[in-house]
């Protein structure tokens, strides 16, 4: 897994080496290009391989939700390399997986 996301971060910093070099808007366009590829690749591996199919069956959820409860709440990002998550921000982010997790338990 960890080998997949390096060849697709080199792949996608290979595709952007020659643009003038802007930190911020290069820094969100790799990501944006790494993160599509290694979705591609990732569901390539899955389709591929049964036990990857259901590791992630088991597990996509739990980091849907930790995806979700992040969007939820409202992170500033001050700069281009820093994001300030405030305590109150966190312990609303671990309100909300607790909450999903225990809805996910009585569900199943």
């Amino acid at each position: 897994m960890l080998e997949l996301f390096k060849r697709t971060m080199d792949s996608c910093l290979e595709v952007h080496k020659d643009e003038l070099f802007d930190f911020r808007a290069k820094a969100e366009q790799v990501l944006k290009d790494s993160r599509a590829h290694f979705n591609q690749e990732l569901k390539r591996e899955v389709d591929q391989n049964s036990s990857l199919q259901s590791y992630f069956f088991e597990n996509f959820s739990e980091l849907e939700q930790v995806h979700l409860a992040v969007q939820s709440v409202e992170v500033p990002v001050t700069d281009t390399t820093q994001v300030e998550i405030s305590q109150a921000q966190l312990m609303q982010m671990q309100s909300i997986l607790q909450e999903n997790r225990e809805l996910r338990v009585s569900v199943d």
